[in-house]
């Protein structure tokens, strides 16, 4: 929520932000009124500068420097003063486009991975990347599908339960399932 600023303000501290984010430099008010034609006064920019240093938007590194956003100024230009632009459908739909293209290749690499590392190890491999990583399992079960395959099925702590075909070696047995399942199991 933003606070009440009149719009003199609102442009002082817009430029200020702007000046220092370009600059890394404390900004004056000559600079203020230098730079960006706000039809005001350097003396009535120090004044609302003041001001606004008392509202802790901005805050003055030593004494005979200019006026640097603090963190308080910083969350009020980005949710009050900055802004908002959006984004062009053709351009939204090349984004989804790359990233839908991105993930299937991901997805193909580290399935042909964990495929290698099964094959090198003659182990069963599981790979359980960050999104699904942020539900730690209860259970996992295998059931045997048909040879060279098995169910694997993963019920979340939140409770939510997934299931998948995974790859076993032809001569995996159900008792071997289940002592795998027996590692991951708490």
């Amino acid at each position: 929520m933003c606070m009440q600023m009149d719009e003199r303000k609102k442009k002082i501290l817009r430029a200020i932000v702007q000046d220092y984010i370009s600059t890394a430099e404390p900004v004056g008010s000559r600079t203020i009124a230098r730079k960006f034609d706000l039809g005001i006064s350097p003396a009535t920019i120090r004044n609302e500068m003041s001001d606004m240093e008392e509202l802790g938007l901005i805050e003055q590194p030593h004494t005979s420097a200019g006026r640097i956003p603090s963190d308080a100024g910083y969350r009020y230009y980005v949710d009050c003063l900055l802004e908002k632009s959006s984004i062009a459908d053709d351009v939204k739909d090349v984004i989804e486009k790359e990233t839908t293209k991105r993930i299937a290749e991901i997805q193909t690499v580290i399935a042909h991975s964990s495929k290698l590392l099964s094959e090198l190890t003659h182990l069963t491999s599981i790979v359980i990347g960050p999104d699904k990583g942020k539900s730690a399992f209860n259970q996992m079960h295998f059931l045997p599908y048909e040879p060279g395959k098995a169910i694997m099925v993963v019920v979340k702590e939140n409770g939510v339960v997934e299931n998948q075909i995974v790859e076993i070696g032809e001569n995996v047995t159900a008792e071997e399932l289940q002592r795998i399942a027996n590692v991951f199991n708490p």
